[in-house]
């Protein structure tokens, strides 16, 4: 139980370390397609 209690959190610490990383990363690249498919079109 305790083993499986601290995976949970250091998944979930993780997981937030993952949003805080790629999230961004991903958006500004997803924003820059759009900005660059609009000046095209």
């Amino acid at each position: 139980m305790s083993v499986f209690h601290y995976n949970v959190r250091a998944w979930r610490r993780g997981k937030m370390k993952f949003y805080t990383i790629k999230l961004p990363k991903f958006l500004g690249g997803f924003v820059r397609a759009i900005l660059g498919s609009m000046k095209k079109g």
